[in-house]
């Protein structure tokens, strides 16, 4: 049997620059480009209006609560498309990927090596949730790395007007510090998202053995019995540990962040 061509894995998500997903991209920067402008324009108009309440100029101050009613309506519907255009480009990168994978899963017999000959396990779970918890998770790290960049730039502009170059170096010299001290201080999130992952599965996989083999364990009850409820107490006591001291560092670094961006 003649081995299908498939693409490389890191294509399969946008196997160009002029596939369906790339539009999604791209219109998704125009949005994160769009809602950085409007909220620069809402800063202004606050400003603006604060300044006029102060000075009890209650004209211009309607005429502000009219310019912001007015870049609030685009703003709303901005803030939503985000997170419609976040959902569909999950959708269609998870589309696109089992596609790829249901493709070399079904070829070959790869199935019966998975599922018969243990080259795989958990081959139903890595299918199904765990890629669908990746797509989320890539789809995320496109607006959760350009926005930033882009609000640094568009407000490092709007602030130069303000306080100067210079204030906002030292502003930006401290911002780095904290950073690299809170990266010292952080735990190994992505380490401790791929054990967590690890242990779910390893649970779930014991209770699929337990199906599978639940003829053979029935003929030797009770000892079976009490030895599968041991092993599958094993793995959730694993995966309720690793629960509560993920919760406590990430506790931790909240705690840290809290202390260097709110109270300095």
């Amino acid at each position: 049997m003649k081995k299908p061509d498939f693409p490389p894995l890191s294509l399969s998500c946008v196997p160009s620059p002029f596939s369906p997903e790339a539009g999604l991209i791209a219109f998704q920067g125009l949005l994160l480009i769009s809602r950085t402008l409007l909220t620069d324009q809402i800063s202004r108009i606050e400003a603006r209006a604060g300044r006029h309440l102060i000075a009890q100029n209650f004209g211009a101050f309607g005429r502000g609560l009219a310019a912001f009613a007015g870049v609030a309506i685009p703003a709303a519907a901005v803030n939503a498309g985000l997170k419609l255009f976040q959902k569909e480009i999950a959708l269609a990168f998870q589309g696109r990927l089992t596609r790829r994978l249901h493709a070399a899963y079904s070829n070959n017999r790869a199935y019966y090596s998975a599922s018969v000959l243990g080259g795989l396990t958990g081959a139903d779970q890595r299918i199904t949730e765990d890629v669908e918890k990746f797509c989320a998770c890539v789809s995320e790290l496109y607006s959760y790395t350009f926005k930033p960049l882009l609000d640094v730039i568009l407000f490092t502009r709007s602030l130069a007007r303000i306080m100067g170059y210079k204030g906002q170096l030292a502003l930006y010299g401290y911002y780095f510090l904290s950073a690299a001290a809170l990266r010292r201080l952080s735990p190994p999130l992505a380490a401790m998202t791929a054990q967590e992952a690890a242990l779910s599965g390893a649970f779930r996989a014991a209770h699929a053995r337990l199906v599978g083999s639940a003829e053979e364990v029935a003929f030797n009850d009770p000892p079976s019995g009490a030895s599968e409820r041991m092993i599958l107490d094993r793995h959730l006591s694993r995966l309720l540990r690793h629960g509560r001291l993920s919760a406590f560092q990430r506790f931790a670094q909240q705690l840290a962040v809290s202390f260097f961006f709110f109270f300095f």
